[in-house]
């Protein structure tokens, strides 16, 4: 048995993965029965599950993807700062060396170049390695690699990816875009011109301005996937309309984007 675990920022990153991951023969299992009982620790069994007692209203825990004798686990941190505490959680409940890989996905946002974000990150990873070596935990320390959006090898392989992949600067949603430009054209067109036509109409000096998020660079690529989600799903999320809808192409190399993110799952999940 081959297993393999990803953790991600958010809802979206694990929907795109979850679609290329369906893609490749794999099926999300959807119950408690189902789950394996390697990853059962995994699962929360009371509420609130937090030690401060929030009332969280998402109980976060991997989704589980199982495809012969390989399973994937696709962990949401809600954040980027929340990435490696998020790991290193699963860590404590899964040892690392009972995994074939380990990956962690992150945006490379706009205020600093693909190998800057990337260098950042890494640079965080000392302190956390060295905590889970002083507490014992196994496998640790994780060599994670030397440049974004690739894989060191086994027999633990660690990867780190960070959309939107190839030396970029923005986040998924620039990748959905892509995708949208690709299958939905007309669509994509239509959200650019609403949320430029709203922004003109509504002047920025308003106080408050309320389309101060989506003027941001990360707002405005967020906002023109939402509608286009909501036309392709409506009265769902975006996350859910990334499963359940065309978002992605069928032939992954016809978006460049796609490829490049589809080639760094492959070689997590190869032998």
């Amino acid at each position: 048995m081959s297993r393999h675990l990803l953790v991600v920022e958010g809802a979206h990153d694990a929907a795109l993965f979850g679609r290329l991951l369906v893609a490749r023969g794999f099926q999300s299992l959807s119950t408690l029965e189902a789950v394996p009982r390697f990853w059962e620790p995994t699962i929360p069994r009371r509420y609130p599950i937090r030690d401060d007692l929030r009332l969280d209203r998402v109980i976060s825990f991997p989704e589980i993807y199982r495809r012969n004798d390989s399973e994937v686990g696709i962990a949401v941190a809600n954040g980027e700062s929340e990435l490696l505490r998020t790991l290193r959680s699963l860590l404590d409940m899964l040892d690392a060396p009972d995994f074939d890989s380990i990956a962690v996905i992150l945006d490379t946002d706009w205020a600093q170049t693909e190998a800057e974000r990337f260098a950042e990150f890494r640079a965080s990873t000392a302190e956390w390695n060295d905590k889970a070596v002083a507490d014992g935990r196994p496998g640790f320390p994780l060599t994670f690699p030397n440049e974004a959006n690739s894989v060191t090898a086994g027999p633990l392989k660690v990867g780190v990816y960070q959309f939107p992949g190839g030396g970029a600067g923005g986040a998924l949603e620039d990748v959905l875009l892509a995708c949208a430009q690709h299958s939905h054209p007309i669509l994509r067109q239509a959200a650019d011109d609403l949320v430029l036509q709203i922004h003109a109409e509504y002047p920025a000096d308003a106080a408050p301005d309320p389309m101060k998020a989506s003027r941001k660079q990360s707002g405005s690529a967020k906002a023109r996937c939402g509608i286009i989600a909501n036309v392709l799903q409506p009265g769902h999320s975006l996350a859910v309309s990334i499963r359940k809808t065309p978002w992605l192409p069928n032939v992954e190399a016809d978006v460049p984007a796609v490829a490049s993110v589809a080639q760094f799952l492959d070689e997590l999940l190869a032998n």
